[in-house]
């Protein structure tokens, strides 16, 4: 896939329940780069980021969950993206806010 418009993606293991999410202009050219800095960590030459617990499961697959509009900040909705999944892991399933005053 070529480089494309702003996308939130996720890596996901289904057999160890894990995931991260994040955001990319690199399409699933991003899983390549998520591999390359996983060695380059495993070789001492690179900080760790927490996508590579999910790099290290064989069953590791790249989903883009949406495309991002050009009037959207990309940062607004990963940081949505990522509370929303966290909700659906912890199965946590907040009400939304009531309008009325007591």
């Amino acid at each position: 896939m070529p480089n494309c418009g702003n996308v939130i993606y996720s890596l996901v293991s289904k057999s160890e329940k894990i995931f991260y999410i994040g955001k990319t202009k690199q399409g699933r050219d991003r899983l390549a780069k998520h591999k390359h800095d996983y060695k380059r960590w495993k070789n001492g030459n690179y900080g760790f980021c927490s996508s590579f617990k999910v790099i290290e499961c064989p069953d590791c697959e790249f989903i883009v969950l949406r495309d991002i509009n050009d009037d959207e900040d990309v940062n607004e909705v990963e940081k949505k993206a990522i509370k929303h999944h966290l909700y659906l892991a912890l199965g946590i399933y907040p009400q939304p806010a009531s309008n009325q005053h007591k």
